[in-house]
């Protein structure tokens, strides 16, 4: 029986792994997955389903606990061993996934319905984007299904910036620049230098 597909609002989102899975540990297997970030006022509707289908599945009925869909959203304060969460007053995080067995990636629209193809995770937190759901049972709970992404606004994700990691911007190739090859090798211009860098030598030791 196909399961009933869903949609949520447009929604700030966190933790996106969409076209990469998020890496497994310890007994978990790796997974797709995004989180939204829902407002106890503005998403009332979409809260009160979750904690209905939660509780259909004869879910645990408090929100935090392990197998409970819904989770108090939180800030890390504090360092070292002081380091603890502080929960949000009236925010809330909900996750939605899909495994590996089922997809090789999530299909991930623009505003606009144009597929993003993208070879990495590159939707960053902030970003507003609705979700394509949908739900199954399972012993002791009830699992949220991830279909499809649409994104209204991205904020994408770039990771360190090469300046981060000690370089800087030089004269020279440009990314699409053309390149000269001879036999496949580069060519290089360097007098006195092999493609390597290295000293010609006259005497080859073969």
């Amino acid at each position: 029986m196909a399961r009933e597909t869903l949609y949520t609002p447009f929604c700030e989102c966190k933790w996106a792994y969409l076209q990469l899975p998020k890496p497994a540990s310890g007994q978990y297997r790796e997974k797709f997955e995004i989180t939204l970030v829902l407002d106890k006022d503005k998403h009332a509707d979409l809260l009160r389903q979750i904690s209905d289908l939660n509780k259909q599945a004869k879910g645990p009925a408090n929100v935090n606990e392990p197998k409970h869909p819904i989770k108090a959203d939180y800030v890390w304060i504090g360092e070292g061993d002081n380091k603890k969460k502080q929960y949000i007053e009236g925010k809330y995080l909900v996750r939605f996934w899909s495994g590996t067995d089922n997809t090789d990636h999530i299909v991930t629209y623009d505003s606009q319905g144009n597929v993003m193809n993208e070879s990495k995770n590159f939707v960053a937190n902030g970003s507003i984007v609705s979700v394509s759901w949908s739900f199954g049972n399972y012993d002791g709970g009830v699992s949220l299904y991830l279909n499809a992404v649409q994104i209204k606004e991205l904020i994408r994700w770039q990771g360190k910036d090469f300046e981060d990691l000690g370089f800087q911007k030089v004269q020279g190739y440009v990314s699409g620049d053309k390149v000269e090859t001879a036999d496949g090798f580069p060519i290089t211009t360097d007098d006195g230098e092999g493609q390597d860098g290295s000293p010609v030598e006259d005497d080859l030791p073969f």
